[in-house]
């Protein structure tokens, strides 16, 4: 059963010692590494346990970024972005004024910004691999869900 798996689990967290901060409430857990190992790139993952019809367990994984970093990102895409096709919008009305299209260098500033963006979240998730890997042999093991 869920509430089973879910205890063991917590179980294996407390033996683990500092290796990895894991929050619970019922048959959710927030897990990531703990301090000592946690890096800006380290992954969040959120996990839950349910209970199937025939009496078995399903657990349902996802991993993400920092919140923090998350919404960072996020935010600095939704700027960019919105530069961009304002930028592009200005360059039209310069086009249409027959004036130097001066606003696409700003349009081509903002796509570079958003291509650097994309590079680091490229990067973060080659760096968190092992992590993930690592966090999945545990769970996997602690609660023989295989």
């Amino acid at each position: 059963p869920a509430a089973t798996a879910a205890d063991r689990l917590a179980a294996a967290f407390s033996d683990a010692g500092d290796r990895y901060a894991a929050r619970r409430s019922g048959t959710h857990f927030l897990v990531t590494a703990a301090p000592p190992h946690r890096h800006l790139w380290s992954t969040w993952m959120t996990l839950d346990f349910t209970d199937t019809p025939a009496g078995g367990c399903l657990a349902h994984a996802r991993f993400n970024p920092s919140p923090g970093i998350w919404t960072g990102v996020m935010l600095a895409a939704l700027g960019a972005l919105t530069v961009f096709f304002g930028a592009l919008t200005w360059a039209a009305a310069e086009w249409m004024l027959d004036r130097p299209l001066n606003a696409l260098w700003v349009a081509l500033g903002a796509a570079a910004v958003i291509a650097a963006l994309l590079a680091a979240i490229a990067l973060g998730q080659r760096l968190a691999a092992h992590e993930i890997t690592d966090l999945e042999r545990f769970v996997r093991a602690a609660t023989d869900l295989y």
